[in-house]
């Protein structure tokens, strides 16, 4: 697999968490019920990701450790993807610029 495409598999599984925080963010859960539905979530398509032999470990190290924690603390991302028009953006740029491999660099393909 090609470094391009092992990427591709942070940003499918951080866009699907995304979705997910609007489908259920409406929903009357607190706090800590949403960050661990979140985080099951990840878990989830990070072992499907391993089952189809991504190299999710090595492009995306601790993947639900950092994201979650920083979709749930950034209250602009929260509010764009609950408004329609803005959610596909937030979405696309959320996920492109979040530092997948966790060295602190921002991406840039």
């Amino acid at each position: 697999m090609t470094t391009r495409n092992s990427k591709r598999v942070c940003n499918w599984i951080c866009d699907g968490i995304l979705v997910e925080y609007k489908k259920v963010s409406q929903q009357a859960m607190n706090e800590d019920h949403l960050a661990q539905h979140l985080f099951d979530t990840c878990t989830k398509s990070i072992e499907f990701a391993k089952f189809v032999n991504d190299p999710v470990d090595k492009e995306c190290p601790d993947l639900c450790d950092r994201l979650i924690p920083t979709i749930l603390q950034n209250h602009e991302l929260k509010r764009d993807l609950l408004t329609p028009t803005l959610n596909a953006g937030a979405r696309f740029e959320f996920c492109g610029d979040f530092d997948y491999s966790g060295d602190g660099a921002k991406r840039n393909e």
